[in-house]
Protein backbone atom coordinates (compact mmCIF):
# COMPACT_ATOMS: atom_id res chain seq x y z
CA UNK A 1 0.00 0.00 0.00
CA UNK A 2 1.53 3.58 -0.64
CA UNK A 3 2.26 6.23 1.75
CA UNK A 4 -0.78 8.06 0.56
CA UNK A 5 -3.27 5.20 0.55
CA UNK A 6 -2.08 4.49 4.47
CA UNK A 7 -3.15 7.83 5.74
CA UNK A 8 -5.70 7.70 8.65
CA UNK A 9 -9.13 9.25 8.23
CA UNK A 10 -8.15 11.66 11.65
CA UNK A 11 -4.94 12.97 9.73
CA UNK A 12 -7.30 14.26 6.69
CA UNK A 13 -10.03 15.57 8.70
CA UNK A 14 -7.15 17.80 10.66
CA UNK A 15 -6.10 19.30 7.33
CA UNK A 16 -9.67 19.83 6.75
CA UNK A 17 -10.06 21.91 9.89
CA UNK A 18 -6.61 23.74 9.89
CA UNK A 19 -8.05 25.04 6.30
CA UNK A 20 -11.58 25.97 7.76
CA UNK A 21 -10.01 27.78 10.48
CA UNK A 22 -7.42 29.77 8.39
CA UNK A 23 -10.62 30.83 6.52
CA UNK A 24 -12.64 31.97 8.87
CA UNK A 25 -10.05 33.86 10.85
CA UNK A 26 -9.28 36.02 7.96
CA UNK A 27 -13.28 36.59 7.43
CA UNK A 28 -13.49 37.32 10.96
CA UNK A 29 -10.30 40.20 11.21
CA UNK A 30 -12.19 41.91 7.35
CA UNK A 31 -15.05 41.92 9.22
CA UNK A 32 -13.64 44.27 12.43
CA UNK A 33 -11.14 45.98 10.55
CA UNK A 34 -12.68 46.92 7.32
CA UNK A 35 -9.48 49.60 6.32
CA UNK A 36 -7.03 47.18 7.18
CA UNK A 37 -6.09 47.19 3.52
CA UNK A 38 -2.88 44.77 3.53
CA UNK A 39 -5.40 42.13 4.76
CA UNK A 40 -8.32 43.15 2.34
CA UNK A 41 -6.57 43.00 -0.69
CA UNK A 42 -3.13 40.29 -0.06
CA UNK A 43 -4.24 37.98 2.84
CA UNK A 44 -7.58 36.90 1.55
CA UNK A 45 -6.42 35.95 -2.00
CA UNK A 46 -3.70 33.82 -0.79
CA UNK A 47 -5.81 32.19 2.35
CA UNK A 48 -8.49 31.17 -0.31
CA UNK A 49 -5.65 29.67 -2.67
CA UNK A 50 -4.43 27.89 0.84
CA UNK A 51 -7.80 26.86 1.66
CA UNK A 52 -8.86 25.11 -2.20
CA UNK A 53 -5.43 23.36 -2.09
CA UNK A 54 -5.50 21.86 1.21
CA UNK A 55 -9.86 20.64 0.62
CA UNK A 56 -7.96 19.55 -3.13
CA UNK A 57 -4.64 17.60 -1.09
CA UNK A 58 -7.55 16.33 1.70
CA UNK A 59 -10.07 15.15 -0.87
CA UNK A 60 -7.49 13.10 -2.49
CA UNK A 61 -6.70 11.78 1.08
CA UNK A 62 -9.96 10.40 1.70
CA UNK A 63 -10.10 9.15 -2.02
CA UNK A 64 -6.99 6.95 -1.09
CA UNK A 65 -8.46 6.39 2.47
CA UNK A 66 -11.89 4.84 0.57
CA UNK A 67 -9.94 2.91 -2.07
CA UNK A 68 -7.64 1.08 0.51
CA UNK A 69 -10.63 0.55 2.50
CA UNK A 70 -12.15 -1.27 -0.63
CA UNK A 71 -9.72 -3.34 -1.68
CA UNK A 72 -9.07 -5.02 1.89
CA UNK A 73 -12.38 -5.97 2.32
CA UNK A 74 -13.05 -8.33 -0.93
CA UNK A 75 -15.24 -11.30 -0.13
CA UNK A 76 -13.24 -14.25 0.67
CA UNK A 77 -15.02 -18.06 -0.71
CA UNK A 78 -14.47 -21.38 -0.95
CA UNK A 79 -16.51 -23.79 -2.94
CA UNK A 80 -17.61 -27.06 -2.32
CA UNK A 81 -19.50 -29.25 -5.05
CA UNK A 82 -22.43 -32.19 -4.66
CA UNK A 83 -21.48 -35.80 -5.38
CA UNK A 84 -24.74 -36.89 -4.23
CA UNK A 85 -27.37 -37.12 -6.92
CA UNK A 86 -28.17 -33.60 -7.88
CA UNK A 87 -30.21 -34.44 -11.02
CA UNK A 88 -32.86 -33.95 -7.98
CA UNK A 89 -31.83 -30.94 -6.10
CA UNK A 90 -34.86 -31.86 -3.39
CA UNK A 91 -33.29 -34.82 -2.76
CA UNK A 92 -32.31 -35.18 1.28
CA UNK A 93 -28.88 -35.04 2.41
CA UNK A 94 -26.63 -34.18 -0.60
CA UNK A 95 -23.04 -34.67 0.40
CA UNK A 96 -20.92 -31.60 -0.69
CA UNK A 97 -17.14 -31.84 -0.55
CA UNK A 98 -14.87 -29.23 -0.39
CA UNK A 99 -12.82 -28.30 -3.82
CA UNK A 100 -9.11 -27.89 -3.02
CA UNK A 101 -6.72 -27.01 -6.16
CA UNK A 102 -4.38 -30.17 -7.03
CA UNK A 103 -1.94 -29.79 -9.78
CA UNK A 104 -2.40 -32.06 -13.14
CA UNK A 105 1.09 -32.76 -13.65
CA UNK A 106 1.73 -29.36 -15.45
CA UNK A 107 3.90 -26.77 -14.15
CA UNK A 108 1.00 -23.63 -13.29
CA UNK A 109 -1.98 -26.02 -13.79
CA UNK A 110 -4.79 -26.77 -11.18
CA UNK A 111 -7.85 -28.76 -11.09
CA UNK A 112 -10.38 -29.14 -8.44
CA UNK A 113 -10.49 -32.07 -6.33
CA UNK A 114 -13.27 -33.02 -4.00
CA UNK A 115 -11.68 -34.02 -0.98
CA UNK A 116 -12.78 -34.62 3.01
CA UNK A 117 -14.77 -32.14 4.77
CA UNK A 118 -13.82 -33.16 8.09
CA UNK A 119 -10.04 -32.40 7.11
CA UNK A 120 -10.11 -29.26 4.57
CA UNK A 121 -12.38 -26.38 3.69
CA UNK A 122 -11.20 -25.75 -0.09
CA UNK A 123 -9.18 -23.53 -1.87
CA UNK A 124 -9.47 -19.91 -1.04
CA UNK A 125 -10.68 -17.81 -3.68
CA UNK A 126 -12.16 -14.36 -4.51
CA UNK A 127 -14.55 -12.79 -7.47
CA UNK A 128 -12.78 -9.78 -9.34
CA UNK A 129 -13.55 -7.94 -12.35
CA UNK A 130 -16.20 -6.30 -14.19
CA UNK A 131 -19.44 -7.68 -16.10
CA UNK A 132 -18.91 -9.28 -19.58
CA UNK A 133 -21.87 -10.55 -20.87
CA UNK A 134 -24.73 -12.49 -19.26
CA UNK A 135 -26.09 -12.21 -16.12
CA UNK A 136 -23.27 -10.32 -14.58
CA UNK A 137 -20.01 -12.76 -15.04
CA UNK A 138 -16.56 -12.23 -13.76
CA UNK A 139 -13.31 -13.03 -13.64
CA UNK A 140 -12.60 -15.90 -10.69
CA UNK A 141 -9.17 -14.78 -9.49
CA UNK A 142 -7.67 -17.70 -7.13
CA UNK A 143 -5.58 -15.46 -3.97
CA UNK A 144 -4.64 -18.76 -2.03
CA UNK A 145 -0.53 -18.63 -3.20
CA UNK A 146 -1.57 -19.16 -6.64
CA UNK A 147 -2.61 -16.33 -8.58
CA UNK A 148 -4.55 -18.42 -10.87
CA UNK A 149 -7.74 -17.45 -12.73
CA UNK A 150 -10.66 -20.69 -13.53
CA UNK A 151 -11.65 -21.75 -17.14
CA UNK A 152 -14.02 -24.02 -18.04
CA UNK A 153 -12.98 -26.32 -21.09
CA UNK A 154 -14.52 -26.02 -24.77
CA UNK A 155 -17.25 -29.14 -24.55
CA UNK A 156 -19.39 -28.37 -27.77
CA UNK A 157 -22.87 -28.30 -28.14
CA UNK A 158 -23.22 -32.09 -27.26
CA UNK A 159 -24.80 -32.56 -30.51
CA UNK A 160 -22.53 -36.00 -31.24
CA UNK A 161 -21.64 -36.95 -27.59
CA UNK A 162 -21.39 -36.07 -23.97
CA UNK A 163 -18.50 -34.82 -23.20
CA UNK A 164 -16.90 -33.25 -20.00
CA UNK A 165 -13.50 -32.17 -19.09
CA UNK A 166 -11.87 -30.88 -15.48
CA UNK A 167 -12.21 -26.95 -14.78
CA UNK A 168 -9.09 -25.75 -14.66
CA UNK A 169 -7.24 -22.68 -12.98
CA UNK A 170 -3.93 -21.01 -14.67
CA UNK A 171 -1.00 -19.52 -12.85
CA UNK A 172 -1.26 -15.87 -14.08
CA UNK A 173 -4.29 -15.82 -16.15
CA UNK A 174 -7.22 -14.13 -15.34
CA UNK A 175 -9.78 -17.13 -16.48
CA UNK A 176 -12.77 -16.74 -18.92
CA UNK A 177 -14.68 -14.57 -17.01
CA UNK A 178 -17.54 -15.56 -17.25
CA UNK A 179 -18.74 -16.65 -13.78
CA UNK A 180 -20.72 -15.54 -11.73
CA UNK A 181 -22.83 -16.08 -7.88
CA UNK A 182 -26.26 -17.19 -7.98
CA UNK A 183 -28.33 -17.21 -4.57
CA UNK A 184 -25.29 -18.75 -2.70
CA UNK A 185 -24.24 -20.92 -5.71
CA UNK A 186 -21.29 -20.97 -8.17
CA UNK A 187 -22.36 -20.66 -12.16
CA UNK A 188 -20.92 -20.26 -15.39
CA UNK A 189 -22.27 -18.64 -18.27
CA UNK A 190 -23.86 -21.52 -20.18
CA UNK A 191 -22.93 -21.42 -24.14
CA UNK A 192 -25.02 -24.38 -25.04
CA UNK A 193 -28.12 -26.11 -24.39
CA UNK A 194 -27.31 -28.75 -21.91
CA UNK A 195 -23.81 -27.46 -20.41
CA UNK A 196 -23.12 -27.67 -16.76
CA UNK A 197 -21.22 -28.24 -13.59
CA UNK A 198 -20.32 -32.61 -13.25
CA UNK A 199 -18.58 -34.58 -11.29
CA UNK A 200 -16.63 -36.84 -12.51
CA UNK A 201 -14.64 -39.35 -11.45
CA UNK A 202 -10.93 -38.95 -12.19
CA UNK A 203 -7.34 -39.36 -11.28
CA UNK A 204 -5.01 -36.54 -9.77
CA UNK A 205 -1.81 -37.49 -8.69
CA UNK A 206 -1.97 -41.16 -8.41
CA UNK A 207 -5.33 -41.05 -6.40
CA UNK A 208 -9.03 -42.16 -7.74
CA UNK A 209 -10.76 -39.11 -6.79
CA UNK A 210 -14.02 -37.13 -7.91
CA UNK A 211 -12.93 -34.06 -9.82
CA UNK A 212 -15.00 -30.86 -10.72
CA UNK A 213 -15.70 -30.68 -14.22
CA UNK A 214 -17.60 -28.51 -16.86
CA UNK A 215 -19.51 -30.71 -19.66
CA UNK A 216 -22.98 -31.18 -21.79
CA UNK A 217 -25.14 -33.62 -22.51
CA UNK A 218 -25.49 -35.76 -25.32
CA UNK A 219 -27.92 -35.57 -28.14
CA UNK A 220 -30.29 -37.94 -26.14
CA UNK A 221 -29.85 -36.25 -22.83
CA UNK A 222 -26.89 -39.19 -21.79
CA UNK A 223 -24.35 -37.72 -19.80
CA UNK A 224 -20.76 -37.61 -19.84
CA UNK A 225 -19.04 -40.80 -19.30
CA UNK A 226 -18.15 -41.66 -15.29
CA UNK A 227 -20.19 -38.27 -14.47
CA UNK A 228 -22.99 -36.42 -13.14
CA UNK A 229 -24.81 -33.17 -12.51
CA UNK A 230 -23.57 -31.38 -9.30
CA UNK A 231 -24.53 -28.37 -8.16
CA UNK A 232 -21.31 -25.66 -6.85
CA UNK A 233 -22.46 -24.08 -3.60
CA UNK A 234 -19.96 -20.95 -2.30
CA UNK A 235 -18.88 -20.40 1.57
CA UNK A 236 -17.74 -17.35 3.14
Amino acid sequence: MSRLASCSEKDTTDHIRAAVFSHRFQSDYHHHHPHHHYFNKKIPSITTNVFLTQIMFSSILLSAFAAAVAADSATIYTMAFDVGDAAYPDAPNPLYIPAVLASNGTDGTYVFKGERPSVYTGTLFEFVGNAVDGPAPVELLFIDGYNAGAQVPEVGNGSVAAYAGPILAVRGSQGDARWFERNGFLDHVKLALGQDFFACHGVVQGEKIDVLSWGVEGPDGELPAGCRKTNVILRQ
